[in-house]
């Protein structure tokens, strides 16, 4: 307990009895261990455990089933796993982008279909190959 001098105006004041009675702080040992996910790097043909991969080159996910398995691509393929609580936070925070962009690409593919029909031209060199 504290050895504290009380002034006469203080003398039964609610703040120095909750202080009386609570134990002196002691300092709380460092260990010096950092917590966190740890985001390993493999290449395409890597063999590897349950999870998801997401291939940084195509923007894309690959899910390998409980068994395992190896992920697909070249050795130029890179792939992070990615760990499962992350997902919780990623996959509606994509969906929801989806969600809110999703009337702006259709009013793009609008712009460019009417552009198409009143000028006859292409609207790229891309699409000319395509019809």
């Amino acid at each position: 307990m504290r050895n504290r001098k009380k002034s006469a105006s203080a003398k039964n004041s609610t703040a120095d009895r909750a202080d009386s009675r609570l134990a002196e702080p002691h300092a709380a040992p460092t260990l010096g261990v950092k917590a966190g996910w740890i985001m390993t790097t493999y290449t395409g043909g890597d063999t590897v455990k349950a999870g998801f991969y997401w291939n940084q080159g195509r923007w894309a996910a690959e899910v390998v089933p409980a068994a395992g398995g190896v992920l697909p691509g070249d050795g130029a393929a890179a792939y992070r796993r990615i760990p499962w609580p992350a997902l919780l936070v990623i996959a509606p925070v994509m969906g929801g982008a989806f969600a809110i962009f999703l009337p702006f690409l259709g009013l793009a593919m609008l712009v460019q279909w009417g552009y198409h029909a009143v000028t006859g031209r292409p609207v790229s060199r891309h699409s000319a190959a395509r019809t």
